[in-house]
């Protein structure tokens, strides 16, 4: 039995928080200074609902600054568009406004085709010339670069059912942004409110965070549409795949990132 159970003079000793080298891995910062309260979890609980509705109040207000902004630097660019306003049918009767930018992009032609080809190519040979630390944009442009490739190949024999022109690409961007806009505060709720004891840190993040987003909005669709007239749709799935809303997600979780280290220390 004694070479089955060890005794207590035989049993290692147990080393919490340390690495498979014996270093010891200091707790984070920001999980260092994070203690909730039950007064910090009754303002964020609170304030999840209420960041709803005040942004259902201000939405006449946001979607006149949205159209506005669009319309703006639509015209400052020469982006031959028009900016308008679809509605978007919910439930018992109501419904809410949608920002779309109506563009005719430029015909896919066998050159620009080629040219399309050759750069995608051209780039993702060069992503294994890059030096180690930049492994990660180099693993983002290989992806981006296989989307491309496989968008070409769509377009090359079934460019006819192609079923999406630039209005119906930036409407439901815009719709899948509002969606993102609605959760921000709740989903803060689950993940961040319930860590923070600061309710001014609370209220702060969820300003800044939904704040990027509702600035970001027509500026994204801006960019969107006059890519889409330039690159013709060839480059439209890569830009709602790629930098359409996994790039909101994306800037929701570096926001994030950062928010929860206020107040901390700069260095561990």
């Amino acid at each position: 039995m004694s070479l089955l159970l060890p005794g207590p003079a035989t049993r290692p000793t147990a080393q919490p928080r340390t690495g498979y080298l014996g270093e010891v891995i200091p707790m984070h910062r920001a999980f260092r200074r994070l203690a909730a309260n039950g007064r910090s979890l009754a303002f964020g609980a609170a304030m999840a609902p209420l960041f709803i509705i005040a942004y259902v109040v201000a939405y006449p207000w946001l979607i006149d600054f949205w159209q506005a902004t669009a319309e703006f630097w639509i015209d400052r660019l020469q982006v031959p568009g028009n900016v308008l306003r679809v509605p978007l049918e919910l439930w018992f009767g109501y419904s809410v406004d949608r920002i779309a930018i109506e563009i005719v992009p430029g015909a896919i032609t066998l050159q620009l085709w080629l040219t399309h080809a050759a750069v995608t190519l051209i780039v993702f040979l060069l992503t294994f010339k890059f030096v180690n630390r930049a492994l990660p944009l180099a693993y983002a442009l290989r992806i981006i670069c296989a989307l491309h490739a496989c968008s070409l190949f769509f377009f090359f024999f079934f460019e006819n059912a192609f079923p999406y022109e630039v209005v119906d690409h930036t409407r439901d961007f815009f719709g899948f942004t509002l969606f993102l806009h609605v959760i921000v505060a709740p989903v803060l709720l689950l993940s961040y409110y319930v860590l923070e004891s600061s309710w001014k840190r609370q209220l702060g993040a969820t300003l800044v965070i939904l704040g990027y987003f509702v600035v970001a909005l027509p500026f994204q669709l801006v960019a969107h549409a006059a890519l889409a007239w330039l690159g013709t749709p060839l480059v439209m799935p890569v830009l709602y795949l790629a930098f359409g809303p996994f790039m909101n997600v994306l800037a929701f979780v570096a926001l994030y990132s950062w928010v929860v280290t206020w107040g901390a220390p700069a260095t561990d």
